[in-house]
């Protein structure tokens, strides 16, 4: 039933998560709710909904929703609604990003962290091609992913657009994503999670 009213609100309908930590909120959330003002102007009806992860970054959500002037309604609870009626979701990488996954929804990852770090310290430590944790899953980008950092939103707004305007591809990345969490449902749920993260391990060490 919640999710037939989110979806009664607008359309398409758009998830933002920023994280629940605050210094992620902080810089991430601005740059959703520019992405969210770009999508406004080609989908006039578009709905957007902001997850409040806990009261700690509440005051920081309200804050960065009110200054963007984006209309937008905040989500202290039923994130798992909003994220099933969403069309697509911005989010902030890290576990949530599997959650959205899981739910087989269409999604863009974001994380902004320092390009001077990345730099000097970060990149010759990584040893995987991706960075979001679907992406690592599968092996392949299925979804977009802009991190470690990003010097502008527009490609990050370009892509939603695309996304929007095209349900075959939003389609084809659900197909995907329910490929790479099939595995974790049913009876033996804990023991292939399991064997992921031993690959995962194996592959990547």
């Amino acid at each position: 039933a919640k999710v037939r009213e989110i979806r009664a609100k607008g359309a398409p309908v758009i998830a933002l998560l920023p994280g629940s930590r605050k210094h992620v909120v902080q810089s991430i959330l601005p740059d959703q709710l520019q992405v969210a003002r770009r999508i406004a102007e080609r989908f006039p009806h578009a709905y957007f909904g902001v997850s409040v992860a806990g009261p700690n970054v509440a005051p920081i959500v309200a804050a960065t929703v009110r200054s963007s002037q984006v209309r937008s309604e905040m989500f202290p609870s039923h994130r798992a609604d909003l994220i099933e009626a969403a069309d697509l979701v911005l989010v902030a990488s890290g576990t949530t990003a599997l959650e959205v996954a899981f739910r087989e929804r269409p999604m863009i990852v974001m994380y902004q962290s320092s390009p001077l770090f990345y730099n000097l310290i970060a990149r010759w430590m990584i040893r995987t091609p991706f960075l979001s944790l679907p992406n690592i899953l599968a092996g392949e980008e299925i979804v977009p992913e802009f991190m470690p950092y990003y010097r502008s939103t527009e490609p990050i707004a370009a892509k939603a657009i695309e996304l929007l305007e095209n349900p075959q591809l939003r389609s084809e990345m659900t197909e995907k994503l329910a490929g790479i969490v099939a595995p974790l449902r049913g009876p033996s749920a804990a023991r292939n999670a399991s064997e992921m993260l031993i690959e995962l391990v194996d592959r990547h060490p």
